[in-house]
């Protein structure tokens, strides 16, 4: 592993036990965490394809359907990398602490790191996209406000 110096060097790294209990403490909530949003998504998927053939409703009303499908599909695609790399860096954690496996350890660190980099650009997104909402929306409201007052 190469250093911070530029030296092929191995580096060693101990953990002491409350770092091992913690690191499983924190394994087992991001397992938790995974399963839980494969099944929320698994359930938002299921209610949304039941909605789109749920009985006699007007073209109005299945249009909102479809469209509300099409939003769950993205989210599942959006959030489906989050949720895989939460569960590799559990499995691979729990691999790691019960086989005391350091090319596990860092596989499941890898993992972690790529699922914060994913929260922290989706973020980075997201901010900039409302800051173009309100920048256009907030012209208008203030137009309609104004025109409100006259």
């Amino acid at each position: 592993m190469e250093n911070l110096l530029g030296k092929n060097e191995e580096t060693k790294l101990t953990l002491s036990e409350q770092t091992i209990r913690d690191l499983s403490v924190i394994k087992s909530w991001t397992y938790f965490f995974a399963i839980l949003a494969t099944i929320f998504f698994g359930l938002g998927l299921l209610g949304s394809i039941v909605s789109l053939f749920a009985g006699s409703l007007n073209q109005q009303n299945q249009l909102l359907l479809v469209r509300g499908f099409f939003v769950i599909i993205f989210m599942i695609a959006v959030y489906f990398y989050p949720i895989f790399s939460l569960f590799k860096f559990s499995s691979n954690m729990k691999h790691a602490l019960a086989q005391k496996d350091n090319e596990k350890l860092s596989s499941a660190f890898s993992y972690l790191r790529s699922n914060l980099s994913y929260a922290g650009v989706l973020t980075i997104i997201f901010i900039v996209l409302y800051s173009i909402f309100l920048l256009f929306m907030l012209p208008a409201v203030l137009a309609i406000g104004m025109s409100g007052m006259s």
